[in-house]
């Protein structure tokens, strides 16, 4: 800041300067230069908001499966992952793509902790099918001693399992959870299968997400395992709906380059005693 050497001091916005008083003794400094952002800024921030927008409502329609663990990086690592669903769609709409112009099924295996992976604790995985207006999932059977990772002082194991149909355009969900599945130890859970319509909207995307943990003791003394690494999450399945019908993203395909006819100069060694 610089005082003002004048006869006449001022205080207020005077051309590209700001007048003002500090104790006895007037000072005056400049106005920042307004920037403009450029269009490919422009484009590139436009998405970066749809893709934060779309990591919220997912956020909101799990948020019973939520657990903590899952919430320490959460936001910022499922905001990327949607931004990378939109930079999947078509180059030549940059910047009015959304997460329906993208990849959605990129989000499948999103991890929702940084420390555990649902895979290192349960290993069946079920098979998911959409047909006839509705989507089933069949769960093969499984024992305690096939999964992974237990705590030694663990009684059971609980799957909660919850599928949401999300529309992305108009920021609106329908969650659907399924009863909390809780195996108990030594137990064997001898399959089964969950089956849901689908709903009749133009546009959405179906999104299946599953999560374990496990609880000690017996009885009215059940607590949950409170420990990062024995707490995992992940989306099972993620399905873009269009009509009714799943829609088969294609992969754009960018220009060859054209190698340069030009030739390189070769490399070539001076000795230094080739100089004696």
């Amino acid at each position: 800041m610089a005082t003002q050497d004048g006869l006449i001091s001022y205080s207020g916005k005077l051309g590209n300067t700001v007048g003002y008083r500090r104790g006895k003794k007037h000072f005056n400094r400049s106005l920042p230069k307004e920037y403009n952002l450029s269009e490919s800024s422009k484009n590139s921030g436009t998405e970066f908001g749809h893709g934060s927008t779309a990591c919220k409502l997912t956020k909101t329609a799990f948020a019973s499966l939520m657990l903590r663990p899952f919430k320490r990086t959460l936001h910022n690592r499922l905001s990327e992952i949607f931004r990378k669903v939109i930079r999947s769609g078509p180059s030549v709409m940059k910047g009015q793509r959304s997460v329906f112009d993208g990849n959605i099924s990129l989000l499948k295996g999103f991890e929702f902790s940084d420390k555990a992976k649902l895979e290192s604790i349960f290993k069946p995985s079920p098979k998911i099918n959409l047909a006839n207006g509705e989507i089933k999932l069949d769960f093969p059977s499984f024992t305690w001693d096939s999964l992974m990772g237990i705590p030694d002082h663990a009684e059971r194991a609980v799957l909660s399992l919850g599928l949401a149909f999300l529309d992305f355009k108009n920021n609106i969900y329908d969650f659907n959870p399924a009863p909390e599945l809780r195996i108990d130890k030594k137990s064997d859970f001898p399959g089964g299968s969950l089956v849901l319509p689908i709903s009749g909207a133009n546009e959405l995307a179906i999104l299946v997400m599953m999560t374990i943990f496990f609880e000690s003791g017996t009885g009215k003394s059940n607590s949950k395992i409170d420990n990062q690494l024995y707490q995992a999450g992940a989306f099972l399945e993620a399905i873009h709906l269009r009509d009714g019908k799943a829609v088969i993203f294609e992969q754009e395909e960018l220009p060859e380059e054209t190698p340069s006819n030009e030739s390189v100069p070769a490399l070539i060694w001076s000795l230094n005693q080739d100089e004696k």
